[in-house]
């Protein structure tokens, strides 16, 4: 599952934002009605536990994305 969480916390939220904490409410539950439409999910019990993941998936990315390629950039 965690697959798809990262996938599309990835497209869904811009890796311009400062921080999670920056990422609208909107933007949240946005994100979550599609992870819980793709999994066909009935009820909102998981939620919060789904949003960490994508959360931890996020940072890693936009980490990465950083690390890689501006910094990297910026040095040449």
């Amino acid at each position: 599952m965690e697959n798809i969480e990262r996938i599309t916390a990835w497209s869904r939220i811009s890796i311009l934002k400062e921080s999670w904490d920056k990422v609208s409410k909107s933007e949240l539950h946005d994100l979550w009605l599609d992870i819980k439409n793709y999994w066909n999910i009935s009820n909102d019990a998981s939620q919060k536990q789904t949003l960490k993941v994508c959360n931890k998936s996020w940072r890693a990315y936009k980490s990465t994305l950083i690390n890689d390629f501006m910094i990297w950039n910026m040095l040449w």
